[in-house]
């Protein structure tokens, strides 16, 4: 699972493989006297949070640039929790195995049973044929969860087919997706809600924070209220709400890297090139013994470069992990476990043979913003090394 936050010491990342084992994720902010200026004018102004006007110039910028009115929240969690109060319906909300804790949490947060789908081989998405089998099978459905794996998008066209043939709302989990598009979009305009992550690792970091776009149907107004925590203008008409309140400092934080996201995702896509030309050209002496396994590229997708996942083709994922340290190069078991391994998750599910077969074997290695040419080398080294040693 993604892990906290290091101290800046933490973060400093080796030459190579005689340092620490080069982590796979570092937050990365540009710390420039225009952002310590914005920070300092922020603690000036004696208003730090309760929809200030950084917040508001934020949710403007992302409304903008995603083509859908966003609503910024206190975390991705959060996010995910106004997207779900968005569903039309009560009943159940689908979500894929293979995704992060968080997204499983946020539907049950909200009162809402979960339901586990398996995901597909190639992409490690979403499946759709198992989508459609599941809600054939369970009529308490009342939305979908679609998530975005490590930058990459889900079929989400194909996904909202099923699910308008099923009578069921999409929404999109894209903590990991700001940046990413599906043939030259964020995402189908059929999609009821998007929720996105600015968490401390992601390609957009407010060092905590969320946001949610909107359908153009869906009035936003409730979920102003929701976030405030239920309050609205007479104290008697408070609903059931939660706090989801973004700070000033954080959209102060995110206001800066939204003026360079572009470049950083520009970065970040050609470093994920890099490191996946570099596996596929050493396991392609593999023969019968590949050992690494990338997930497929989907037609008409763009990834922003949030992760570099590979899965350990011999299904030793902790024999690999240890091999990489060995040689510099740090990883995460990352979506692992599944969620159908989860205690409180796990009664009553469908079997998902493919997520539970991918949890047991997908490492996320070294990738961040900005990462520095003379690191991604020493990556490379490494993952040669390993893939050496695991041949032997």
């Amino acid at each position: 699972m993604t892990p906290p936050t290091r101290s800046p010491a933490e973060q400093t990342p080796p030459a190579g493989p005689t340092g620490a084992p080069i982590p796979f994720v570092r937050p990365h902010v540009d710390v420039d006297e225009a952002l310590l200026a914005s920070l300092a004018a922020v603690l000036r102004s004696g208003q730090l949070s309760n929809d200030g006007p950084r917040v508001r110039a934020l949710e403007a910028a992302l409304s903008e640039r995603l083509g859908h009115v966003t609503l910024c929240t206190g975390s991705g969690f959060t996010a995910l929790q106004l997207a779900i109060r968005c569903v039309r319906r009560p009943g159940a909300v689908v979500v894929p195995a293979f995704t992060f804790v968080a997204t499983a949490n946020a539907v049950h947060a909200e009162g809402r049973q979960v339901r586990l789908c398996d995901v597909d081989a190639a992409h490690w998405t979403l499946c759709p044929t198992a989508l459609d089998a599941l809600l054939r099978a369970h009529s308490d459905v009342a939305a979908v969860m679609a998530v975005n794996v490590y930058g990459e998008p889900a079929d989400l066209d194909a996904l909202l087919r099923v699910c308008t043939d099923h009578d069921v709302d999409l929404l999109l989990d894209n903590a990991h997706g700001m940046g990413s598009l599906l043939h030259g979009r964020p995402w189908p305009a059929g999609v009821r809600a998007a929720a996105h992550s600015m968490h401390a690792t992601k390609v957009l970091p407010a060092a905590e924070g969320g946001c949610v776009a909107l359908r153009p149907d869906v009035d936003p107004e409730p979920l102003r209220q929701a976030r405030n925590p239920g309050l609205g203008g007479d104290p008697a008409q408070a609903t059931a709400g939660i706090n989801a309140k973004l700070s000033d400092l954080h959209a102060a934080v995110a206001l800066h890297g939204l003026r360079d996201l572009d470049a950083v995702l520009d970065g970040r896509r050609a470093a994920l090139r890099r490191l996946r030309a570099t596996v596929a050209r050493l396991c392609d002496t593999d023969g019968d013994r590949p050992a690494l396994q990338l997930p497929v590229a989907r037609p008409g997708a763009i990834g922003n470069g949030q992760n570099f996942a590979v899965a350990a083709c011999d299904g030793d994922a902790a024999g690999w992990q240890a091999a990489l340290a060995r040689h510099g190069v740090g990883s995460r078991r990352y979506f692992h476990p599944t969620l159908s391994a989860v205690g409180y998750l796990r009664p009553g599910q469908a079997p998902t043979p493919i997520a539970d077969d991918l949890a047991a074997r997908v490492l996320a290695l070294p990738l961040w913003s900005r990462m520095p040419s003379e690191t991604l080398a020493a990556v490379e080294t490494g993952l040669a090394a390993a893939i050496a040693e695991r041949r032997r």
